[in-house]
């Protein structure tokens, strides 16, 4: 029974790890250098898709995930780049999640040039919210649900507009609104909370936010409890 046991998990572990994507396991490969825990490892589960596997016991206490700062999408990612110089040189002012906006459509726009091209590629392609939705299914909703709604979407209109007033001086970058669609709810989905010094080019509304391409991965219940710092520490409690 034990060795009927163990062959069936070797076949499970087999048949999640061909179940991941190239674009997975690029990843996975790109990361090893930069993750300071190569104990774990992309896998596809059954009942949450896509996530990370331990390869030895986790124990209370223990640093799961430990990633270095430099290798975090933060302020001081987006004002050291092409999107940063912009920022210096306009008198207009953006919120963080703008400016980050911005800097994943035009990187992604890079592909292969990228240093964040791997983690670029598994982002999804789109998202089951509201601002994705036909104005059919909109109409569905109850009168009080469709004002909050539209409401939404009025003020990611906005952001939108703020964008290409913003880019109006620079001829070389053309933002339409399905890119910032989509870059906007891969950051709104996926960014960690991350304090950071106030800059005089950023604006100070939603600012301390910052994309940390390990720990999207991460799937788990709503009753577990993490602890999260400055260094990305993530620890079993």
């Amino acid at each position: 029974m034990g060795r009927t046991l163990r062959h069936r998990k070797r076949i499970g572990k087999r048949l999640a790890r061909s179940a991941l994507s190239d674009e997975l396991k690029d990843l996975f490969k790109w990361l090893k250098m930069k993750v300071i825990n190569h104990n774990l490892r992309p896998t596809m589960f059954h009942d949450t898709g896509r996530g990370l596997m331990t390869k030895r016991p986790i124990y209370p206490g223990d640093i799961i995930i430990a990633i270095p700062k430099p290798f975090l999408i933060t302020m001081d990612t987006v004002l050291k780049s092409e999107v940063g110089s912009l920022l210096k040189r306009s008198h207009l002012k953006l919120n963080l999640q703008q400016a980050m906006t911005i800097f994943l459509i035009i990187e992604s726009e890079k592909q292969e040039e990228s240093v964040w091209w791997p983690y670029i590629k598994v982002l999804p392609e789109t998202f089951d919210t509201p601002a994705f939705w036909k104005p059919s299914d909109l109409c569905l909703f109850s009168k009080n649900l469709y004002k909050k709604i539209f409401a939404a979407l009025k003020d990611l209109q906005t952001f939108y507009d703020e964008i290409i007033l913003f880019l109006s001086s620079c001829k070389e970058i053309k933002i339409t609104f399905n890119e910032f669609r989509w870059a906007w709810y891969c950051i709104n989905s996926r960014s960690i909370y991350y304090d950071c010094d106030s800059s005089p080019y950023i604006a100070d509304t939603n600012k301390n936010i910052a994309l940390a391409p390990f720990l999207d991965l991460l799937n788990h219940s709503t009753t577990a409890e993490v602890r999260v710092s400055n260094k990305i520490k993530l620890m079993k409690s």
